[in-house]
């Protein structure tokens, strides 16, 4: 049966796992972290658990440092590691080598860093303490964080370390899992030989006398120790009778397997590690083991093969140069015979293996020794050449060779890595094809999971394949058939090319549920040309159908022609033929297709594939360098032949003293063309260049630190001795022309030293790298570097590589000023056009002038300087080498986020020309500090270093570079945060907080609020779902109002590396574990992208404990760690020196944010209501009486009384916060420019009903110009005062009535008004206070019907279950006639009105429930006065709310919850009644929020009657917002005075001062009076009354 590929619905999608998938380990001891029961993932261990653990408290007691503790840790402890390690961190059974989440609980609290390093003595350190920290270096790699910097404060202890390390086995026999442990941190070590400290011992085990007592029997752990049960081998040496797999031993097996691919891939250790392996015959007994052929060894075969590989590898391993075919050819005959003569000579004494090998006696053996040796190997370039470019099912799901997203680093896979060295350039390639290969099926895995699932496959009736569903990225086949097969090409078996043709239909299917139905058989192609239903082309590339002759397709099939893999295509064709397979392309029925910005993959395979053909393509002065060996410095300019001796640098320097300043070290003479002395000391300059210039090129060893002295260390002269001498000529350059336009762009940037330094090293030949972090002017650098280039070597092509579009525009925007004029005038699409030069010439042309070939010609023969992105140059080299493309000189920008076999490929874009490179000069321009080149597979990140690009491999091996060391874009404040360095690589995963995503986005809006433009604010994050949430809080709270909109972008920070803006939000968004932020480069692009703010919010205690990111956050945290404002700067423009900090305000937190976001909001509404004149639109829609005087009659309707407040413009968007908001809590919306937003907006958030209002746009119609806010103004007011929003409601809850059908309930004979109101409610539909639906009548008239939105309800007066509106209209009849607005408008009082409506009273004791239970948590934090007491009375208590928080925390008390009878109806069994009419007796009666609603008399009142239940010594508490003395413009002040108003129109209470709550208290009887505290923001306050 055919095996078939990710079966199951479920499959299809994609999974993003938490960042450690591990399994819960079920160990002894006080571990809450571990005992989870069901939890497989790290990810579901709460941040409390976390603190509560074991390991925590024991970090806390003993090691972990933070910013804010000073207490004195107590002193190390040789027990407690032991105690550690043996009930933590030894595993005793299973499969894994550690309990992955306590190593990473300990590493995270810097258990190496703070305890074990400190305390190591290599005499006296134990065997637990020295696994230890094994264990910790091992955790560290598998993080891809730096292992190895703590130990550089201790070189010398840490070589006793090492050395330790390879005596940990003298005298004890180690378990499996230590074993394995032990393994891993030798591959670390290996792969670490770029690090003096490591590389001094470790490459010490690279002979063959370190080696000379290993045991043959080591090997057999093979079949031992993997199988434990008693296994027997039949005669046909296939193995039987084993029952179970020790899965131990066989990663322990795997590894050993890495470790030895590891030294045979690297010229060092091979060198000796080589012939051992082969006298040994390792992969002849791995060949043979039971493990080799069991179903559990799939990776461990995969390895063995690899080894194979390696150790038959076609090299001279004693010169290390690569083996030519007939090399290898002859070297195959060499050895056979060489064998065929000892054969003769030894006979019958022949020993193949030494007899002190247990395997030297089985037959089988010696055969597998004897063909593996002698048999002839073919070509790897034969390999190479027969291999697919179009990945198969059969790789694509092979979790060994493409492993899946949730790679978490503990195990080894079948795959090549990408390290420091290689052994040939065919190596080189060879691992880089099989990765990017890999790293692209990877990604077309990810595309087809992601596209089939939505065709909705299903078997038929008739036991077919069918589909009811529909993709975007793939169609059902109708037919598929192979249309040609070409001969192949001499010396090749696959034919030279194959062509099919596939139809498939265009239109779409209804979509149902799916059965399950998994993949069979995936196969690549490329479409060569499409057609329509007729035949007719559709994609013509050749230009034989002219634009005008281009006629639409026609019909819904569609017929392509693909080219497939011919070699894919042969090795199916002999399978069918050999094997009998099934023919693959008569199974074909889904055609699915690729973004082409992710289909480049073929091109750049085929490019390394016709690397790996040719011979000596890299520069004699590089190919060492780039294998990794020979003299670091080799190729710098230094050391180069036909050097520049004498250099123009034109405008490179301002003035004479710049050129003094730029070379310290020489005494500057400046002479004429004659050697005479000059003294018109003006630039530009020629200098004549001394072979060993001095210091001014500041180049670093790649892999040493950067130090303050290393970046002054300069060749010092004797204090009394002379400056040698440097000739400078000065000289007048030729005159460009008379007129203004003819003079040059001359350069402003006074470079720097080190620039000066860069600049001369990337114009001499060689290789130049600069090191350029951000903002220290890379980009004028490598301007400047061309510039001085083309003008000294005119004769030279200089090629230019950036990473991407973004990047190769930056460059040219500082070559070529007309790009910047370009950009001004985007809009205009002839401003190139009319200033072409030559454009009346060309005017008459018959055919276009600049076409494909004369492109190709001025690139060719003309252009001096060429740039194009590196995908570029891979995709298009084919035709490039037929061009005859030449150029001399490589500068490469962004070059530490390029792939490195992408930096590669830009390199041999030419033919040699006589075996020999033409290339001259590399420059290299990057920062390796920053985020590494993107690689979306983890497993290819972490275990093959897929990211690591060429130039940061180049600063490893130690080539020196020129690091640029002046800020030019930041703030130094800013800049300090990212000029400390640091190396690890990335790995993206999919993370939200809300909490954090809530309070960026306040930040934001208060900033533009206070005027900050939006184009100068960027909001970054690290994860990708934090990004997404950021934005759709964006959308709900900015983008519908003009004032606000969105920022200038929401990215992740790798995203946005290499740009910058003004003003950066950073969200780290974790909460229980730093995340990939602890790869220093991800820190370094996310601290450096703000020029003048940074605004940084995660959770402090978290990222401060981390140790590889103390250096950025103990400068960070010596600033405030809350949000410092000055609220009484109300712009963005504020003259003050940046020093000065004025007298900030730290906000408390999300919460109070939202409170000042909401008090701006008010400003600004107040601000623009104060142009509202209400008398002038009074007089303006109203008739006055003839004498003059005002009509004050109260209207009888309401609709009327409606129109003495105009311009109402009610909505609900914005999303904007008031309440206390944690995650998951909803906002309620407002729009600007609403007179009644304020009243509306508290109302809806004090219902917290849950549901978010659905009003989809602002109801903001000002702007600038104020008529159209006057337009809706009266619009409104007539639709008020006609009952049109009743009407409609009249109709029923979801009813939508036409213009006509409201019309016909209207008082109207004209017969206009049908249209004219139709007008009115469009527009009403507009702002989304109206939904519109359409309709198609019989004669094709559109016909449109209007309901009632969420918002359009407010202003219903029928049903009145929304009467906040109301009160407002009534206002200025309150304030004319007295009484209070509600009782006016609705005829009862509020509380009256509520308890009509059984709807209003549930809504209505909802909302007060919720604000008494945020209230009374802060009550109960902050106020004692319940300790002690027996008996309480809750006064308005409603359903019991806050009377349940007291007895929970205070459970002696007897408590009463009184309250209306109708309002404790469904709460807890209470006695019901009236506060007026008398109060239960109690020892004490609170009352929260109850006053304020009532007027003075009625509080006496209230306050006499609880007077009279006290007994004496009783006490009233009272919880309610508190009225300041004297009026501020804090938050505080202006929320109590707005509450006030809002009791005014309201209940008719009012907010009371302390003074005012005294006097009340006095005259109820009250002996005694204090004020006890605030609880909350300043304004909820907590006062006693005393009997």
């Amino acid at each position: 049966m055919t095996k078939v590929y990710g079966t199951g619905a479920y499959d299809f999608k994609r999974h993003h796992v938490a960042e450690y998938p591990v399994e819960v380990q079920t160990q002894l001891g006080d571990k809450p972290v571990e005992s989870k029961l069901g939890s497989t993932q790290l990810n579901s261990i709460t941040l409390s658990e976390i603190q509560r653990d074991r390991l925590t408290k024991i970090a806390a007691a003993h090691w972990l440092k933070t910013g804010t503790e000073s207490k004195e840790k107590n002193e190390f402890d040789p027990e407690l590691v032991k105690q550690i390690y043996e009930t933590e961190l030894k595993v005793k059974g299973g499969t894994k080598p550690v309990p992955l989440q306590r190593v990473m609980i300990l590493e995270v609290s810097q258990y190496l860093e703070n305890y074990l390093w400190p305390n190591f003595d290599p005499e006296t350190a134990t065997f637990e303490h020295v696994m230890s920290m094994i264990l910790m270096i091992n955790e560290k790699f598998r993080e891809n964080v730096a292992a190895w910097l703590c130990f550089y404060d201790r070189k010398d202890v840490f070589k006793g370390f090492l050395e330790r390390v390879l005596r940990l086995k003298e005298g004890r026999e180690l378990s499996i899992a230590e074993k394995t442990n032990y393994l891993v941190f030798m591959i670390n070590a290996f792969q670490s030989l770029e690090d003096e400290i490591v590389s001094e011992t470790v490459l010490k085990l690279g002979s063959l006398q370190s080696w000379y007592s290993l045991s043959y029997g080591r090997f057999q752990v093979l079949d031992f120790q993997v199988f434990p049960q008693k296994s027997s081998v039949s005669e046909d040496g296939l193995d039987s009778g084993f029952d179970e797999v020790d899965d131990a031993a066989v990663l322990y097996c795997e590894r050993f397997m890495e470790f030895l691919i590891d030294l045979l891939s690297q010229l060092p250790t091979r060198r000796y590690l080589r012939p051992l392996v082969a006298d040994v015959a390792v992969v002849a007994k791995c060949h043979l083991s039971a493990l080799y052929r069991h179903d559990k060894g799939k990776l461990f075969a995969q390895l063995v093969d690899l080894l194979q590989f390696y150790e038959r590898f076609e090299i001279n391993d004693h010169v290390g140069t690569q083996l030519t075919d007939d090399e290898v050819l002859q070297s195959h005959y060499d050895r056979f015979q060489a064998f065929q003569l000892l054969v003769f000579k030894k006979i019958p004494k022949l020993k193949l293996v030494s007899d002190n090998d247990p395997w030297s006696k089985r037959v089988d053996f010696l055969i597998e020794v004897m063909v593996s040796f002698f048999e002839k190997q073919q070509s790897q370039k034969e390999a190479i050449n027969a291999l697919p470019l179009y990945p198969n099912e059969q790789i694509m799901w092979d979790e060994s060779v493409v492993p899946s997203i949730n790679y978490s680093g503990e195990g080894c896979l079948a795959l090549p890595k990408l390290n420091l060295q290689f052994l040939t350039l065919h190596d080189y390639l060879l691992r880089n094809f099989n990765l990017f290969r890999l790293e692209s099926t990877y990604e077309i895995r990810e595309d087809i999971q992601e596209a089939v699932p939505h065709l909705l496959a299903y078997i038929n009736n008739e036991a077919e394949t069918a589909f009811r569903g529909w993709s975007r990225m793939a169609v059902p086949i109708k037919e598929f058939k192979i249309t040609e097969v070409k001969q192949p090409n001499i010396g090749e078996v696959k034919p030279s090319s194959v062509t099919a043709e596939v139809t498939f239909s265009i239109s779409t299917g209804k979509a149902t549920v799916p059965q399950r139905l998994g993949l069979q058989y995936v196969r690549g192609c490329e479409i060569i040309e499409i057609r329509d239903e007729e035949g007719t082309l559709m994609n013509d590339f050749t230009g034989r159908i002219k634009r005008d002759e281009w006629k639409p397709p026609k019909g819904e099939l569609r017929t392509v022609t693909v080219a497939l893999d011919t070699a894919q295509y042969h090795m199916d064709v002999t399978d069918i033929a050999e094997n009998g397979a099934e023919d693959v392309y008569r199974t074909f029925n889904v055609l699915m297709r690729r973004k082409p910005k992710e289909n480049n993959f073929k091109a750049i395979l085929e490019s390394i594939r016709d690397l790996m053909n040719e011979y000596c393509i890299v520069p004699d002065w590089l190919h060492n360098i780039f294998l990794g060996y020979g003299n670091p410095s080799a190729a710098q300019w230094t050391n180069m032949p036909d050097l520049l001796e004498t250099v123009d640098f034109k405008d490179t320097f301002l003035d004479a003293d710049h050129l003094k300043e730029s070379f310290p070290d020489y005494q500057v003479c400046f002479v004429n063309a004659d050697s005479t002395e000059n003294l018109n000391l003006r630039p530009p300059f020629r200098i004549r260049l001394p072979r060993t210039l001095k210091g001014n090129t500041h180049a670093l060893p790649g892999n040493k630190k950067l130090t303050i002295d290393s970046m002054n260390d300069v060749d010092m002269e004797d204090a009394g001795g002379e400056k040698e001498k440097l000739i400078v000529e000065a000289y007048i350059p030729p005159d460009p022309g008379p007129y203004p336009q003819d003079q040059p762009k001359q350069n402003s940037v006074r470079f720097t030293p080190t620039q000066i330094g860069a600049i001369l090293s990337g114009i001499q030949p060689g290789l130049t790298m600069v090191v350029g972090p951000p903002g220290t002017g890379k980009t004028d650098t490598a301007v400047q570097i061309l510039n001085v280039l083309y003008h000294n070597c005119p004769s030279q092509r200089t090629l230019i590589i950036t990473h991407s579009n973004q990047a190769l525009n930056d460059l040219f925007e500082k070559i070529m000023q007309f790009l910047a004029a370009c950009e001004d005038n985007k809009d205009k699409p002839t401003f190139v056009q009319d200033r072409f030069p030559f454009k009346e010439f060309f005017s008459n042309t018959p055919q276009p002038v600049l076409t494909a070939d004369r492109a190709n010609y001025l690139m060719t023969k003309q252009a001096k300087i060429v740039a194009m992105t590196c995908t570029h140059a891979a995709l298009k080299r084919k035709d490039f080498l037929q061009l005859g493309f030449k150029y001399d000189n490589l500068l490469m920008e962004e070059s530490a986020q390029i792939l490195e076999i992408e930096t590669f490929i830009p390199m041999l874009l030419q033919r040699q020309e006589d075996g020999y490179a033409r290339l001259k000069r590399c420059i290299l321009i990057g920062d390796h500090h920053q985020l590494p080149p993107v690689v979306k597979n983890m497993a290819f990140q972490k275990y093959s270093h897929m990211d690591q690009s060429l130039f940061t491999r180049f600063v490893r091996l130690g080539i020196p570079y020129i690091e640029l060391n002046a800020q030019g874009r930041a703030r130094p404040s800013i800049a300090k945060l990212y000029n400390w360095r640091g190396e690890t690589a990335p790995s993206p995963w999919f993370y939200q907080n809300e909490g954090e995503a809530e309070y960026v986005v306040s930040v934001y809006i208060y900033m533009r609020l206070l005027g900050y433009p939006a184009n100068k604010i960027s909001i970054l994050t690290t994860y990708n779902g934090q990004k997404l949430l950021i934005r759709d809080v964006i959308n709900r709270r900015c983008v519908p109002y003009d004032f606000i909109g969105p920022p200038s972008k929401v990215t992740t920070v790798d995203k946005f590396q290499g740009q910058q803006n003004d003003f950066i939000l950073l969200s780290l968004v974790r909460t229980r574990f730093v995340g990939h932020l602890r790869d220093v480069r991800r820190l370094v692009v996310a601290m450096s992208r703000a020029r003048l703010g940074l605004y940084v919010f995660c959770r402090r205690s978290l990222f401060e404990q981390c140790y590889e990111l103390q250096p950025t956050f103990q400068l960070l945290l010596q600033r405030p760690d809350h949000l410092a404002l000055n609220l009484n700067e109300i712009s963005s423009y504020i003259e003050r020196p940046v020093e000065d900090i004025g007298q900030p305000y730290l906000v408390s937190g999300v919460e109070e944010m939202g409170h000042i976001v909401i008090d701006k909001m008010n400003q600004l509404y107040q601000a623009r209501l104060m142009n509202y004149q209400f008398e002038q639109y009074h007089s303006s829609n109203m008739s006055a009486p003839a004498n003059g005087a005002v009509d004050d009659t109260l209207h009888e309707s309401k609709s009327e009384e409606a129109q003495e407040m105009d311009g109402i413009e009610s909505g609900q968007n914005g999303d904007l916060p008031l309440q206390s908001q944690r995650n998951g809590e909803r906002d309620a919306k407002i729009s600007p420019n609403d007179e009644n937003a304020l009243i509306v907006y508290w109302l809806v958030n004090l219902s917290q009903t849950g549901e978010r209002c659905s009003a989809s746009s602002s109801l903001y119609t000002g702007g600038e110009d104020n008529w159209g806010a006057d337009v809706f103004s009266h619009a409104l007011a007539t639709c008020l005062r006609l009952d049109l929003f009743d009407i409609i409601a009249q109709a029923g809850p979801a009813a939508h009535l036409t213009a006509a059908e409201i019309t016909a309930q209207l008082p109207t004979q004209n017969p206009d008004a049908v249209p004219m109101i139709d007008r009115m409610l469009r527009l009403f539909a507009c702002y989304s206070l109206l939904t519109c639906s359409l309709r198609t009548l019989d004669d094709h008239v559109i016909e449109r019907r209007y309901g009632l939105s969420p918002t359009g309800q407010l202003f219903v007066k029928i049903k009145m279950e929304y009467p906040w509106l109301l009160p407002l209209l009534m206002i200025n009849l309150g304030l004319r006639h007295g009484g209070n607005p509600f009782e006016k408008a609705h005829g009862v009082p509020m509380y009256k009105h509520i308890s009509l409506n059984q709807e209003s009273v549930k809504n209505f004791n909802k909302a007060m429930d919720n604000l008494s239970s945020y209230i009374l948590s802060k009550v109960l934090d902050t106020y004692s006065g319940f300790r002690g007491l027996n008996s309480l009375v809750d006064v308005g208590g409603g359903s019991g709310v806050a009377i349940n928080m007291i007895i929970s925390k205070y459970p002696s008390i007897s408590a009463i919850n009184f309250d209306l009878p109708h309002v404790i109806k469904e709460a807890p069994p209470r006695p019901g009644g009236d506060m007026f009419s008398g109060i239960p007796s109690a020892e004490a009666i609170m009352m929260k929020d109850v006053l304020h609603n009532w007027s003075d008399e009625h509080c006496i009142k209230i306050l006499k009657n609880c007077h009279d239940a006290l007994p004496k010594g009783g006490k009233v508490i009272v919880v309610s917002h508190i009225m300041p003395e004297v009026m501020d413009p804090s938050i505080a002040t202006k929320y109590v005075c707005q509450l006030d108003v809002m009791m005014f129109l309201f209940p008719g209470g009012k907010q009371r001062t302390e003074k005012e709550f005294k006097a009340l208290g006095n005259t109820a009887g009250f002996s005694g009076f204090q004020f006890i505290c605030y609880v909350a923001y300043n304004a909820v306050g907590v006062l006693e009354f005393y009997k």
